[in-house]
């Protein structure tokens, strides 16, 4: 074998030990904090999009209905009670109603 090949893997052994890759997991969201879109990333890659990291424990238990991101933390938000303030002479689909 040429010197050339143990100048290569001297070179490789000299350089920094490697580091494994931590993964984390990304939820990304809106501007009304409505989440779109979850994903297990490297936590090394670099993204535009706005994102929160969850934990496990978080990805397990979302429910994106009810979730929201709120100062980039995650919020359990329940919905406004509609009141339709309906009278039954109101409905047009009354069946008792007589004209």
């Amino acid at each position: 074998m040429s010197k050339e090949f143990f100048k290569a893997v001297e070179k490789l052994t000299q350089q920094k030990t490697y580091q494994p890759h931590k993964f984390e997991i990304r939820a990304y969201y809106d501007d009304q904090g409505i989440i779109y879109d979850m994903q297990y990333v490297d936590s090394q890659v670099e993204n535009k999009s706005t994102y929160i990291v969850l934990t496990q424990e978080q990805y397990d238990g979302i429910n994106r209905k009810r979730h929201r991101v709120i100062d980039k933390k995650l919020v359990w938000t329940t919905p406004k009670a509609q009141h339709w303030y309906l009278k039954q002479s109101d409905l047009s689909t009354n069946p008792y109603i007589k004209d």
